[in-house]
């Protein structure tokens, strides 16, 4: 249910812009431009760098920028917009993926995962924040939960066109997976540092998602 923002009193509005976070902050900017009394205005720095983000042993959100020697500064007032490739490192269930989106909008069409425990939640909230659709994802060394499968992925991101599995397959039946949701836009499928029994699968649906391939 819409909430006016306009029947908020002057010291309401500073109250409300003193607890929201950066993007937060942005999107209320936008949805009411002329909101006197939510200031200071919220301002966004732009980088066109690849981007890693991890949690420290006080679960605080670390950031850097390929070639960078230092963490990005992230406190209560930046907001930083990135559109080249992100790298989420070792977030784990208690983890929370607001944490990224408070500081981060997220324009990437590429995102990689390395040594996380992923859940179904976590990935939600991903692809809910995420401003285009994701067309490439790494999955390397990962732990996932039992309700995420390679089903669940392709459902939830559904204009990949490669997926790269590093250590760990979702589906050992994954030929089947992919015909049945009719990946028809898929151009790279990668399985490294896997069981030889990846390869185990029914050489006629094998051929199969090859012929669809083919069709595009």
């Amino acid at each position: 249910m819409p909430f006016p923002l306009y029947a908020l009193d002057y010291g309401s509005l500073c109250r409300l812009r003193a607890l929201v976070s950066p993007s937060e902050a942005y999107e209320l900017q936008i949805a009411a431009p002329h909101l006197d009394g939510f200031n200071p205005v919220q301002k966004i720095t732009p980088f066109s760098n690849y981007l890693t983000i991890s949690i420290d042993y006080n679960k605080k959100l670390l950031a850097k920028f390929q070639w960078s020697s230092s963490n990005v500064p992230l406190n209560n007032d930046k907001l930083y917009s990135v559109d080249m490739p992100v790298t989420i490192l070792a977030f784990k269930p208690d983890h929370n993926a607001r944490m990224i989106f408070d500081q981060f909008i997220v324009a990437s069409k590429s995102m990689r995962f390395y040594y996380c425990h992923l859940t179904t939640k976590f990935l939600q909230d991903i692809s809910s924040h995420l401003k285009v659709e994701l067309t490439e994802l790494f999955l390397c060394n990962n732990e996932f939960h039992d309700d995420v499968t390679l089903e669940f992925i392709c459902t939830l991101f559904k204009s990949l066109k490669a997926l790269i599995f590093t250590g760990y397959v979702l589906n050992s039946n994954w030929v089947d997976s992919l015909i049945t949701l009719n990946y028809a836009d898929m151009q790279q499928l990668e399985f490294s540092y896997v069981s030889i029994d990846v390869l185990n699968i029914d050489e006629a649906q094998l051929i199969k998602f090859f012929n669809v391939r083919l069709q595009i």
